[in-house]
């Protein structure tokens, strides 16, 4: 079976033909390359007829639902595309599903966790790592603390400074 990848969440109605506000889980601009998307609980997937923004939120609009009544019911449902319709990335980039799971070395080896999120909504995209002991703490992903990312590997390497953990 095809490995799906929910890409955000409607969260509302948006106007009356049939226009939904939709929470992004990673940039909103990667909605516009989207051809159809997959509406939990509902069959099939839908093609994607217009996207633009509002603020943080993505407006979007699926062929065939072309008025409010259509949508309302569609609230709080993920949207989700399959893995292989996604864009190939360059060497350097990564999807977030891809990074879930990665395990976390220092760079003398030792190892210091495993991420469990990656947080791109805030001002800095930031790991989520549970640590070796259980507890949990945040990287920020910048150069000065990242030395290495192989998906390949599930391996992220960090040089982090006192205090970070």
């Amino acid at each position: 079976m095809k490995e799906k990848i929910v890409v955000g969440k409607i969260a509302n109605t948006h106007g009356l033909k049939g226009e939904m506000k939709v929470y992004p889980y990673s940039d909103k601009e990667n909605f516009e390359g989207y051809t159809s998307l997959m509406i939990e609980g509902v069959e099939g997937k839908h093609k994607v007829s217009q996207v633009r923004y509002s603020k943080n939120m993505v407006i979007l609009k699926l062929k065939g639902l072309n008025r409010i009544e259509e949508v309302e019911g569609l609230r709080n449902r993920e949207l989700s595309i399959y893995k292989d319709d996604l864009e190939p990335l360059a060497d350097d980039e990564f999807y977030v599903v891809d990074i879930i799971g990665c395990h976390v070395f220092d760079e003398a080896g030792k190892v210091l966790g495993v991420i469990k999120d990656y947080l791109t909504h805030t001002s800095q995209a930031v790991f989520v790592i549970e640590g070796a002991d259980g507890g949990e703490f945040m990287v920020p992903h910048v150069d000065a603390f990242v030395a290495q990312i192989d998906i390949a590997a599930k391996r992220v390497v960090m040089k982090l400074i006192e205090g970070l953990m």
